[in-house]
């Protein structure tokens, strides 16, 4: 029997050709599967095929172990501009057609260039003209065009889905041994304990294990009677992973033979459908070990973690796989503790079945390290004198923010540190770095300004390289884009000019080449973290790069980190040879504009205004990337103290809100990213102006602090 599926087609442009890229699986029960690849006129074509794991295919062929490698990437290469079509024939080893796949290159290319002209794009492409001018706008649409793809690839990538507690009865044919396992040796409060006992409550579990805490005592007991069939087993230690928890039923002896264990922890809570759907998938499925694809709720303190079928695929790693939700058969124990199991001894439930909530009083530190965006001008300098009037410095812009609607929040002011001088006040980056340390940020991202030599708004960071009592890890972004009197780097009534060319690029990496070896600068796998601002300026930013390391080699520096801030219509930093990729929001992100639905709206407003909810609820789903890459938050964004009624405004942005969003990339960074790349960057510090600041406000004092300490925690 063969089969096969396309799940995806990905057109890119290649200096006037094409590359193609299909996304899907094929398998054949009984026989190897070869690939020929020709177009409409019948040439052949060369292509690169990578293969992949996919435990979600398996199930089709009566869980066969060969369809776990069934997975495939296929790229075809410099299609000619004129090619129509492109046919992939599977054959077998005597050439026989198992079959063909055709791809329409011309519907293709239709359907993702009207999804990038539409109204609604137009409609941008005017705005931003008259906000940014021409120049800006084109390089915008020409890198949208460029790194995208098709618009159906960008729905793809970001898929915001809601949980849905479906109650679902299954009557199994044999009585499978279930046992429920809670663990609640955690720091829970009451509340979130009976959420958990109230879940369980609607399952009909006739075997349940309460392994409780001293701390919990008094509360497991009080409200004992609530679970029937429930035996308290003390623990005088905090059990924080599935791990320790196994470990000490089978140290205490407390393992029945031949029985199923549904591990939970208090906190967490059990959809009603979940015996049944575990219970159908024992009647059907050998497997030892179930696991649930999850969901995520966007409301009040719950947040669930990941997809399961794309951390098995990506890889094998038990903490990943089994970290959330968990069946487990006794007689595997052993095997998953020492992580022998294998993946034919998985089943995964594509319902929802288990949602997971963030405990406020958990007690997991996370190794995820935030980076927070740091923004250099608070002080004065002759240029901005020159330019924007004696003494102008940021807090001027912030002072002048007004409301537009009803509800909008401006101006914002400072509390706790007021409107300090980076220069004048000696004690200000110790109080700055003393606040972060005690929320939890890991280190600081400097925006850095140097055109061909010559430096703007240097003084804090080389007050900070001057000053080892300033001791907080710290990186550099290049902000390599033009000043002009438009914000935003349009080439418009330029006053310093940013330019790129071999000269000045090596200049760059020669004069920096010091801070990078400041002990306190953060490295990634031994290597200094280098950002670049605005990678599409560089004439040949992977020729440079290279020659950066090279110089850095010879200076002492045996590796450098290259990450690129997905600005201005960046997506794979691959395409520029970049080492990674940085998000930074609101760059790139995809929501509807709702300024229409804005109470008592200025009648002159000509801005955008977006609903921040709706991009959290997309967000923090992100599936993962097929290249390295720093998830990035965003605190709010409001740039009316810059930009007045032509600004740019996320509303309904809230500690909260941000608080799911840095959760959710956290969650990611643990489950996708390697050991080395544990950090994820939150803008901003300090952008009074642009309303995205960690700095304490009037309105939310150190709320927004608070939030990211807690993200940091869990109970994973």
């Amino acid at each position: 029997m063969f089969k096969y599926n396309i799940e995806s087609n990905q057109l890119l442009s290649n200096n006037g050709k094409i590359n193609l890229i299909l996304k899907g699986w094929a398998f054949h029960t009984e026989k190897p599967i070869n690939i020929k690849v020709i177009d409409g006129k019948g040439k052949k074509h060369e292509y690169k095929l990578q293969k992949s794991r996919r435990n979600d295919v398996f199930r089709h062929f009566e869980n066969n172990n060969n369809a776990l490698e069934s997975g495939m990437i296929l790229e075809i290469n410099s299609i000619h501009k004129n090619i129509k079509k492109i046919m992939v024939v599977f054959l077998d080893e005597q050439e026989n057609i198992l079959g063909e796949h055709i791809v329409d290159i011309k519907k293709l290319n239709l359907e993702g260039f009207n999804s990038k002209i539409s109204y609604k794009n137009l409609e941008k492409v005017f705005r931003s003209v008259k906000n940014d001018g021409i120049r800006l706008t084109y390089n915008k649409i020409i890198n949208k065009f460029n790194n995208v793809g098709t618009g159906n690839l960008e729905q793809e990538i970001i898929e915001p889905y809601f949980f849905i507690d479906e109650s679902y009865q299954y009557e199994p044919s044999e009585n499978h041994n279930i046992i429920l396992i809670i663990n609640s040796t955690n720091n829970i409060s009451k509340d979130y304990y009976l959420q958990t006992i109230k879940s369980i409550k609607n399952q009909q579990i006739k075997t349940i294990i309460n392994v409780y805490s001293p701390t919990n005592e008094k509360l497991v007991l009080e409200y004992n009677d609530l679970l029937k069939n429930c035996t308290n087993i003390k623990c005088e230690k905090i059990l924080s992973t599935n791990d320790d928890l196994l470990k000490f039923i089978k140290s205490n002896d407390l393992d029945s033979r031949d029985a199923y264990y549904i591990i939970l922890t208090s906190g967490d809570c059990l959809a009603s459908s979940t015996l049944g759907r575990v219970q159908e998938a024992l009647d059907h499925n050998n497997a030892k070990i179930i696991t649930f694809n999850e969901d995520r709720i966007l409301r009040e303190d719950y947040i669930a973690p990941l997809y399961k079928e794309d951390a098995i695929n990506q890889k094998r790693n038990k903490n990943v796989i089994f970290r959330k939700a968990l069946v487990i058969h006794q007689s595997v124990i052993e095997d998953y503790l020492e992580n022998k199991i294998n993946i034919s001894d998985i089943h995964t439930i594509n319902n929802v079945l288990y949602h997971y909530r963030i405990s406020k009083n958990s007690n997991k530190l996370s190794n995820v390290k935030p980076i927070a965006f740091y923004l250099p001008q608070y002080h004065a300098i002759p240029e901005n004198d020159e330019w924007w009037g004696k003494g102008f410095t940021e807090w001027t812009n912030v002072t002048k923010g007004e409301s537009l609607f009803e509800g909008h929040y401006q101006p914002h002011v400072p509390s706790e540190l007021g409107y300090y001088n980076l220069v004048e006040d000696k004690s200000i980056q110790y109080k700055q770095i003393e606040l972060a340390k005690e929320y939890g940020i890991h280190g600081f991202c400097y925006y850095y300004y140097w055109f061909n030599g010559k430096r703007l708004l240097e003084k804090p960071l080389d007050n900070l390289l001057a000053d080892k009592g300033l001791d907080f890890p710290f990186c550099i972004c290049w902000a390599n884009e033009t000043w002009s009197r438009r914000w935003d780097g349009q080439e418009k009534e330029i006053l310093i000019k940013q330019e790129h060319n071999e000269e000045t690029d090596t200049n760059f990496i020669e004069d920096v080449i010091p801070i990078l070896k400041d002990e306190r600068y953060i490295k990634i796998d031994g290597a200094p973290l280098l950002l670049i601002y605005r990678s599409e300026l560089f004439p040949d930013l992977d020729g440079t790069i290279k020659k950066w390391k090279k110089i850095c080699r010879e200076n002492g520096i045996n590796k450098l980190h290259v990450s690129l801030v997905q600005s201005f219509g960046l997506t794979d930093p691959n395409i520029y040879g970049g080492d990674s990729a940085v998000e930074f929001p609101p760059h790139g992100v995809i929501t509807g504009e709702i300024s229409k639905t804005m109470p008592n709206l200025v009648k002159e407003f000509g801005g955008s205004i977006f609903d921040y909810r709706d991009v959290v609820a997309r967000y923090v789903n992100k599936r993962p990337d097929n290249y390295k890459i720093f998830r990035g938050t965003m605190l709010s964004w409001d740039n009316t103290a810059r930009r007045g009624a032509n600004s740019n405004i996320f509303n309904y942005a809230n500690p909260e809100e941000y608080s799911k969003w840095l959760t959710g990339i956290i969650d990611y960074t643990t489950n996708f990213n390697d050991d080395e790349y544990q950090y994820v960057f939150i803008n901003a510090w300090n952008e009074w102006a642009e309303g995205t600041h960690l700095e304490p406000d009037e309105k939310y004092g150190t709320e927004y602090l608070q939030k990211t300490k807690d993200s940091l925690y869990s109970n994973y």
